[in-house]
């Protein structure tokens, strides 16, 4: 009962709740994205694409 109490209140405030997570993840990823060495992002990505074409 009380994990319903809690998801209706998550969906009351359900905006501004994800608004809030979509910029911590933003911030994060886009923080993750310029540490992380474009070249092996790229070359990661291409594996997936050649596996999945």
């Amino acid at each position: 009962m009380l994990f319903l109490k809690e998801q209706s209140l998550m969906i009351r405030n359900g905006k501004e709740f994800n608004e809030r997570i979509v910029q911590r993840y933003t911030a994060i990823y886009s923080w993750s994205f310029k540490s992380a060495s474009k070249s092996k992002y790229v070359s990661k990505l291409s594996q997936v694409h050649s596996i999945l074409t």
